[in-house]
């Protein structure tokens, strides 16, 4: 599997360390849970415009929704279909890519499903975003991308 795209996410220390924590208890490495929480649930939560951008989408500063005085980092890499479905969603939601890892993080913790939504393997996950990129007729990810050489 290809990553393209590398994403961090500012997030309080206890929170990134009780997401770790379960990860650990569940045997999966954290950057796959990221993977999967970073997919909507159905397609009808993508966006299915053209304009990949967040205008008029309100930027916090991180420090206000991080939920801490003391920041961490989650990472994650993403192939070109996981990232489409990842701004798609976040654009959907109206918030930033930041913003919705971060609530679907403290979702997730609180998930008496976490083993059911990070069940899903790697080849499945990227299968699942082509096909929902497909589905709603979303361009070419080197046509939308300004890193993969739009």
């Amino acid at each position: 599997m290809f990553y393209k795209h590398h994403f961090t996410v500012v997030i309080d220390h206890d929170t990134a360390q009780d997401f770790r924590n379960k990860c650990a208890e569940f045997k999966v490495r954290t950057g796959h849970a990221l993977r999967c929480l970073l997919q909507p649930p159905s397609i009808d939560e993508l966006y299915k415009g053209d304009r990949l951008d967040f205008d008029g989408v309100p930027r916090f500063p991180g420090e206000r929704l991080i939920g801490g005085e003391n920041p961490d980092r989650l990472t994650v890499n993403l192939s070109p279909a996981m990232y489409d479905v990842f701004t798609r969603y976040a654009i959907a939601r109206e918030c930033s890519r930041s913003e919705l890892a971060r609530v679907r993080v403290f979702e997730s913790l609180q998930s008496r499903r976490f083993e059911e939504i990070i069940s899903p393997l790697t080849d499945t996950l990227e299968f699942n975003c082509r096909m929902m990129l497909d589905r709603i007729g979303a361009p070419d990810h080197r046509e939308t991308c300004a890193r993969c050489g739009r």
